[in-house]
């Protein structure tokens, strides 16, 4: 193993999962996530005979070592999930691909979005990354729609396709009979997240949605932050993203946001959100989400 060693590289979990025909195998979930700023998720879901990946990381040399921790179970991988397009989860795509030899599975405003960039994030991340990025294209081998079922071996996912929010689009996966939601980017409990796409109040509606939708003791894997139950991860995000909202709302009554302003949201957040590493190594993401979702109440007319 190439990196391993240098990288906090799994957090493996074994959760006994009761399946449909009700037996008691139990499930290896691996959790890959290099600490530290940008920290996201891969998951490797694995019953015994068949392996699932959900995400890709942001790098092709992290893809590598997902790779390195699936070894000599490639050939058991029936599917790589993609919950959305942002360059952390889909960067490592083509290396999964060649790797596993199984199809990326995605839904097709993900693959739409690979295609065209219309926000610009895949650019920046191989101009940031230009040894450590796919110079091919990045694509979905297997487009799943909202409302269908996608069964993979012994894993059945109900997929729910979500519009804007958190990105141009999010694809959740849904395994009844195990209990768990796979939910991408609606999750980034203990993160400062990315409202950079400028869909707050829709991620927010989302979150209302799921908790409407789902059992309170269904177990979440995120795309950043530790895996948990719907019941206690909804709440936490709703309340990060609706103190943030109200912050801004209420400095932007005069429709400007000041310096003095903005540093007392800063810094009313910090102290509310201690030791929160930002889920995109972006400078001052804080004060970037601040002017975004500003230029969203504005749009929207501070609803």
């Amino acid at each position: 193993m190439t990196r391993l060693s240098l990288v906090m590289l799994v957090v493996a979990l074994l959760t006994p999962l009761v399946s449909a025909a009700a037996d008691s195998a139990m499930m290896l979930t691996s959790r890959f996530a290099v600490k530290g700023d940008g920290e996201v998720n891969t998951y490797i879901f694995d019953d015994g005979e068949t392996v699932i990946v959900v995400d890709t990381q942001r790098l092709e040399s992290l893809a590598a070592d997902v790779a390195d921790i699936v070894g000599d179970r490639a050939d058991r991988v029936a599917g790589v999930l993609i919950t959305h397009p942002h360059p952390d989860h889909v960067s490592g795509i083509n290396v999964l691909r060649r790797a596993f030899g199984a199809p990326i599975i995605g839904s097709r405003a993900t693959a739409d979005e690979l295609a065209n960039d219309t926000m610009g994030y895949l650019a920046l991340t191989r101009e940031l990354y230009p040894d450590d990025s796919s110079a091919e294209p990045l694509t979905i081998d297997q487009v799943v729609a909202d409302g269908e079922t996608l069964t993979l071996g012994g894993f059945t996912f109900e997929i729910h396709e979500l519009g804007h929010g958190e990105s141009v689009t999010m694809t959740l996966y849904y395994e009844a009979s195990r209990r768990m939601l796979i939910a991408g980017d609606l999750f980034a409990v203990g993160h400062t997240p990315f409202l950079l796409d400028g869909h707050v109040l829709d991620w927010i509606r989302q979150l209302d949605w799921l908790a409407e939708t789902f059992d309170a003791d269904v177990m979440v894997y995120p795309g950043h932050g530790e895996p948990g139950a719907l019941g206690d991860l909804v709440p936490a995000q709703r309340t990060y993203l609706e103190d943030f909202v109200s912050l801004v709302a209420a400095a932007n009554t005069d429709r400007v946001l000041s310096h003095k302003e903005r540093q007392t949201i800063v810094d009313t957040m910090n102290e509310r959100y201690p030791d929160h590493p930002p889920v995109a190594a972006i400078p001052d993401l804080l004060e970037l989400n601040m002017e975004a979702v500003d230029a969203e109440l504005k749009a929207r007319g501070n609803q």
